[in-house]
């Protein structure tokens, strides 16, 4: 009889500690705060952990899954980034840092997929100096018409 009351309380211990990982699998352990910005900024997107430190991995693709759902919903970029407290449920919250010097990825909209920040930062960079370029390259075409322009060469 003990034996049997043994082998329920031990089924029972299991079924809960599976129930709680299904918990924190479904994502009941952080909250994800969305602010879409209605200006010309990007969105953004906090995960915040309740009251443990993510492995950066597993973090990192939780990020990507939550940057995929909201991308439709939005018609921009979004920043995303992973939060979790210090030292306790009520501590300041630290990034977690995905690699080295990242700890935030963007979904960018031109490209349709989710890249690290820097890249990010490169591509606006990028994408800012070819339309410098193309302006340039229309103010000399418009001006080569011009007397200026002929007494110059």
């Amino acid at each position: 009889m003990k034996k049997l009351l043994f082998i329920i309380a031990a089924v029972a211990f299991f079924a809960l500690q599976a129930f709680a990982a299904g918990k924190f699998i479904e994502g009941t352990d952080y909250t994800v705060n969305f602010n879409p910005n209605l200006d010309d900024m990007p969105a953004v997107l906090h995960i915040n952990f309740k009251a443990i430190a993510p492995d950066p991995s597993e973090a990192e693709f939780l990020l990507r899954s939550e940057l995929k759902l909201y991308a439709p919903k939005v018609a921009k970029n979004i920043i995303g980034s992973v939060w979790f407290p210090a030292s306790g449920a009520n501590s300041e919250l630290v990034k977690v840092q995905f690699k080295d010097n990242v700890s935030a990825l963007v979904w960018y909209r031109a490209s349709g997929t989710v890249i690290y920040f820097p890249q990010y930062i490169n591509s606006l960079k990028n994408a800012k100096l070819k339309k410098r370029d193309k302006a340039l390259a229309e103010a000399r075409i418009a001006a080569q018409g011009t007397a200026i322009y002929q007494e110059a060469r």
